[in-house]
């Protein structure tokens, strides 16, 4: 199993259950080195041991590499301004979705609570016009939501996923998820919504109105 991290943060969840996972190479993409240099620093010891790391921006790096991935994983910081708002766009979904080996899975973090309702109809559907098959999971204590795609059907149940989480789960802090919508759902979303606009890179409406809710205050 190859995977790839676009957000260094998530190697404190994924390092020790690597093995687990027979994770074979995992990759590291970073553009900030300093972020690296403190994750050496005040990190766990050996955090980066085994991990190919490139000080590169996510989306080029994905657009001129020929290697195709088990695993994405994405969490950028927030899509308030266009060098991290171009990891949240239909063509940029697109770029991942085709550097998927048959089966692989692309994770996408969204911050619920910087969003309208509209805007979260928006990337659902922006997401999903990348993807066959679609996850939304909501995380209720933070407000988060991910969502989750994959080109092929997903091998496990919601049930089945819970369970395996809960059980890879190394940590005293309850992982307290649940589903918002199946792959049905968001098909069947998509294909209800016709007016909901895409977030595209020629419009990319959701790094605007994410400033827009941070100056109102919807946060």
């Amino acid at each position: 199993m190859d995977s790839i991290a676009f957000h260094n943060l998530r190697l404190y969840h994924i390092c020790p259950i690597h093995n687990a996972l027979n994770v074979r190479d995992m990759y590291l993409v970073e553009i900030n080195r300093g972020v690296l240099d403190a994750m050496s620093r005040f990190g766990p010891s050996g955090l980066l041991n085994n991990v190919k790391v490139s000080v590169n921006d996510a989306r080029n790096y994905l657009l001129l590499t020929d290697r195709k991935f088990d695993i994405i994983s994405s969490e950028p910081s927030y899509p308030t301004e266009s060098s991290v708002g171009n990891l949240f766009t239909k063509e940029f979904y697109q770029i991942a979705s085709s550097k998927l080996n048959p089966g692989g899975i692309y994770c996408q973090w969204l911050p619920y609570y910087q969003l309208t309702d509209d805007d979260v109809s928006m990337m659902v559907k922006t997401f999903g016009s990348a993807f066959d098959n679609v996850y939304v999971w909501a995380v209720k204590h933070s407000l988060d939501l991910l969502l989750v795609g994959s080109n092929s059907p997903f091998e496990y149940t919601a049930e089945d996923i819970i369970e395996r989480v809960n059980m890879f789960n190394r940590t005293s802090f309850p992982l307290q998820f649940v589903l918002s919508k199946s792959p049905e759902q968001v098909r069947d979303f998509i294909r209800k919504n016709q007016e909901v606009p895409y977030n595209t890179d020629d419009k990319p409406l959701l790094e605007f109105h994410a400033a827009r809710n941070l100056l109102t205050g919807i946060m």
